[in-house]
């Protein structure tokens, strides 16, 4: 497995949702940056290596990176919680509110996560990993075992601040005004990103290590003209972070799926993402985007899926949309 980290400057601008790029933005980035480098018939051969499974990305998610540390940041895997016998029912000392908020967890929050999961005799599936017990900080959205990272890191306020800016819309043909805001994040060390990836050829690595230079140059997501989405250094590692699982459970999802109508039986819990707007097509063209209903990262599913990448024929060209499933495998309690 691939870990691709980008790494802020001082302070870096993000036209991000919520500390997170989607799997599909991200398919749609790194085909610009092939085609800006290599050319139309690279893009071509790039989107045939991804419909075969060949390559595959998660979505990139918030990592701090500080001096010795690393610590990746995973989505809350949505599933139902059920406390166990010997547990506090009352909930004792645990901020229940503040634990419904936590979005974020390090990865061996993540992996005690998975590890509770179970299937009961009736074929549901639930968790017992009570997150009260582990230190939440950060706006509640950010969960690690206590002592996992250094005070100092939990303690800073400022590596990340969202704000919104106005903005006004006039209608050329009336000339009528409407107001409407956009949010901007700020972001600076510790707090860095970054995604995974599998590439099954060494050569269409390369290209993709030029790609996500490239991009880190020019800026991933919106808001590229003034300087947003641009990151000071890119950190490429080959290792494996997850346990191996010989007779999975079921499979957490750590990108947005479109599944086949096939795959629809082994969804266990999910929610729903909205994916519209315009693709950027290369050499100034532009494409409005059919509006479609995707899973969202942390989504639950019985058995392996494998998701759809999605055409759609703009003016002269083509464009593909990333709905394939970068899954990990739960080693839980049947």
């Amino acid at each position: 497995m691939i870990i691709f980290k980008l790494l802020p400057g001082e302070r870096t601008v993000l036209s991000w949702k919520d500390l997170s790029f989607d799997s599909a933005s991200l398919f749609g980035a790194i085909s610009n940056a092939i085609f800006e480098l290599y050319g139309e018939e690279e893009l071509n051969a790039f989107f045939e290596t991804f419909e075969v499974g060949e390559i595959s990305i998660s979505s990139i998610f918030p990592m701090i990176s500080h001096e010795n540390i690393e610590v990746f940041f995973f989505p809350r895997p949505i599933l139902a919680f059920e406390r166990k016998e010997g547990k506090n029912e009352s909930g004792e000392g645990i901020d229940r509110k503040k634990v419904k908020r936590v979005k974020w967890l390090s990865l061996k929050v993540f992996e005690k996560f998975l590890s509770t999961i179970e299937r009961d005799e009736d074929g549901k599936y639930h968790h017992s990993c009570e997150l009260g017990e582990y230190e939440i900080f950060w706006g509640d959205k950010f969960c690690a075992f206590k002592g996992e990272l250094p005070k100092d890191v939990i303690e800073k306020p400022h590596c990340f601040d969202v704000k919104e800016f106005p903005h006004v819309s006039i209608d050329r043909l009336t000339y009528s005004s409407s107001l409407f805001f956009t949010e901007s994040i700020f972001v600076s060390s510790p707090l860095a990103f970054f995604f995974l990836c599998r590439c099954f050829s060494d050569e269409w690595r390369k290209k993709l290590e030029s790609a996500i230079r490239f991009l880190a140059d020019e800026g991933f997501g919106g808001g590229r003209n003034e300087g947003k989405g641009i990151f000071a250094h890119v950190e490429v590692e080959e290792k494996e972070i997850f346990k191996k699982v010989e007779d999975p459970l079921g499979y957490v999802g750590l990108s947005l799926v479109y599944p086949d109508r096939r795959e629809l039986g082994k969804l266990v819990s999910f929610s729903l993402v909205k994916k519209d707007g315009f693709v950027y097509a290369g050499g100034g063209r532009s494409l409005k985007k059919s509006r479609l209903m995707m899973l969202s990262e942390g989504c639950f599913y019985s058995g392996k899926v494998k998701g759809l990448l999605l055409k759609e024929e703009g003016k002269g060209f083509r464009v593909l949309r990333n709905g394939k499933a970068f899954l990990i495998p739960v080693g839980g309690r049947k």
